[in-house]
């Protein structure tokens, strides 16, 4: 017993630390379709109001929580629909979490330092700006999404169904969404990936600095720009107009609805994938360093010392012109993949 008791008292147990937060809690009546602007140095997490509780959807709930070091609060101006809510303080702290329940369909403009983080929203705005967090998006069906960031990534986690969709990272951070559908996309980034599971949007624009491009089942127009990276284009249905740089590709394509051009500039291969309906009613005019034609294609085959020509047995077709610097590889795609991308449609 003796020798337990000085084992127990010697060994080294780790200690429980309980760190506890000062929590500030306040509560506005607002209008369901208010207009919400939050400006704050904090991470801000923003959920709809419970509509069972609040079955007028007419309030704001604003939770602050920080460490007991460093006392905070917030205030509030309202006037009319508009609502403002901003700290005491202009200065960063990832230590502190602003969390908000506000009405379903209220229009939300956030600023933070921190990340952004929202729930089902379907508000006509959904605007949200981060200097040094990511943004993370549920779901959103509105009028129009603009997110942006300077260091940080943007996750769209759901659907989101807006007549404008833009999202920008001015510096570092990737970009990952599901489904987009709209009028107009735009998706920026300077150094990081973009990645699409579908685009239905009548013009979506794509580009990165440095990175990877992995973009599926787009659809429509589809303008692309890369600097230094790879672009894999998977089910492209519709047109394409792509500048790449330094850039490896491979280039999946359904069907053409209107003429394309493919320029890759500087080193960088191009492998295209051709479906049966896009050999059916497409010509092809590459020019490339060199080619190599897989005899699965269909497409009848011609060339001169400059270019080489893939012309369809119809009379009307799209034109797609291909500049490469590099080696350019044409092949029929597979219709095992081409099920796959109709199954995440």
């Amino acid at each position: 017993m003796r020798l337990l008791a000085q084992v127990l008292k010697t060994s080294t147990v780790p200690k429980l630390v309980r760190t506890f937060c000062n929590v500030i809690r306040d509560e506005i009546k607002v209008e369901t379709f208010s207009d919400i602007h939050i400006n704050v140095p904090y991470t801000v997490n923003i959920k709809p109001l419970d509509v069972h509780k609040y079955q007028n959807c007419d309030r704001l709930q604003i939770e602050l929580q920080d460490l007991p070091n460093a006392r905070k609060t917030l205030r509030h101006l309202k006037d009319g629909n508009n609502i403002k809510i901003f700290a005491t303080t202009e200065s960063y702290d990832g230590d502190t979490v602003c969390n908000i329940f506000a009405p379903v369909k209220a229009n939300l403009h956030i600023e933070a330092q921190g990340n952004i983080s929202t729930g089902v929203f379907g508000g006509s705005k959904l605007i949200l700006k981060s200097t040094k967090g990511s943004i993370f998006v549920e779901k959103y069906q509105g009028e129009k999404i603009e997110l942006s960031t300077h260091i940080g990534d943007i996750i769209l986690k759901g659907a989101v169904v807006a007549a404008q969709i833009k999202a920008t990272i001015s510096e570092n951070g990737s970009i990952k969404t599901k489904r987009l559908q709209g009028l107009n996309a735009q998706l920026q980034t300077k150094q990081g990936n973009i990645q699409v599971d579908c685009a239905y949007c009548d013009k979506s624009n794509f580009q990165s600095d440095y990175g990877t491009l992995d973009l599926q089942n787009v659809h429509k127009s589809a303008h692309i720009v890369l600097k230094d990276g790879k672009l894999n284009l998977s089910g492209l249905d519709g047109d394409l107009e792509a500048e790449l740089h330094n850039s490896e590709a491979e280039i999946q394509i359904s069907r053409i609805l209107n003429n394309s051009q493919i320029v890759m500039r500087e080193k960088g291969d191009l492998k295209l994938l051709l479906s049966d309906e896009c050999q059916n009613g497409t010509f092809f005019e590459i020019v490339s360093k060199s080619h190599n034609l897989d005899p699965s294609v269909r497409l009848i085959p011609s060339k001169n010392e400059d270019a080489l020509y893939l012309t369809p047995a119809v009379d009307n077709y799209k034109e797609v012109k291909v500049e490469c610097g590099g080696k350019v590889e044409v092949r029929s795609a597979s219709w095992i993949n081409m099920l796959k991308l109709r199954a995440k449609k």
